[in-house]
């Protein structure tokens, strides 16, 4: 589910909730059909990162985002070495 925020909602603190009127959208479902084992699944080579993103979209002024970048980038590090 996806919040729609108003111009007025602040996005740069996590703590503050919206108001819970706000219109929401159904983006989708997201199922798990296996379980991989991480030293030999398929996603071991591949750093998440919430900070890159395609053309069109950009990071709020949230600062999490950046937080977790930084995080995911040393655990890919760990992971990988």
């Amino acid at each position: 589910m996806l919040t729609v925020a108003d111009p007025s909602d602040p996005t740069s603190d996590p703590t503050k909730a919206w108001p819970p009127e706000r219109p929401t959208v159904e983006a989708g479902t997201l199922i798990v059909q296996q379980i991989e084992e991480e030293a030999d699944g398929p996603c071991r080579d591949i750093n998440f990162d919430p900070t890159i993103l395609p053309d069109g979209i950009r990071v709020s002024d949230d600062p999490f985002p950046a937080a977790r970048s930084a995080a995911y980038a040393r655990s890919y590090d760990l992971r990988t070495s």
